[in-house]
């Protein structure tokens, strides 16, 4: 099962702060992880309107991207905080659940290079 399926939303969620690895390599994957998560977002949302671009960042991937970004340019990411300024952006259409995915998905990247690589949880294919 691909990683980004094993998460659902929980009530006593801890948002994690994630840094950033120093491995140059791994920093690559992660650059190309958030590149991946666009072109999904562009293959399936005319990012060419603004509604439909804003809907596109209103998802899991596209809070992935968000927190990706944050995590590249600053070094570290606090979820929590970066988790209310995106609900004051979406407001009641934040979607919590996703939201948390996104979290889950993103920390694991962040300590887990396998996973990041493979997509995969050790000794899981995709097939």
């Amino acid at each position: 099962m691909l990683i980004e399926a094993k998460f659902v939303e929980q009530k006593d969620f801890i948002y994690p702060i994630i840094e950033l690895p120093d491995d140059s390599e791994w920093k690559l994957y992660l650059l190309g992880k958030k590149e991946e998560y666009y072109g999904w977002m562009k293959a399936n949302y005319n990012l060419k309107r603004d509604l439909v671009k804003w809907r596109a960042k209103n998802t899991q991937m596209g809070y992935s991207r968000t927190i990706l970004n944050r995590l590249l340019k600053n070094g570290e990411v606090d979820t929590e905080m970066l988790g209310i300024e995106l609900s004051h952006e979406y407001g009641n259409l934040f979607c919590k659940t996703d939201y948390q995915k996104a979290c889950q998905v993103t920390e694991i990247y962040a300590t887990n290079f396998e996973v990041l690589k493979t997509g995969c949880w050790p000794g899981e294919t995709t097939e």
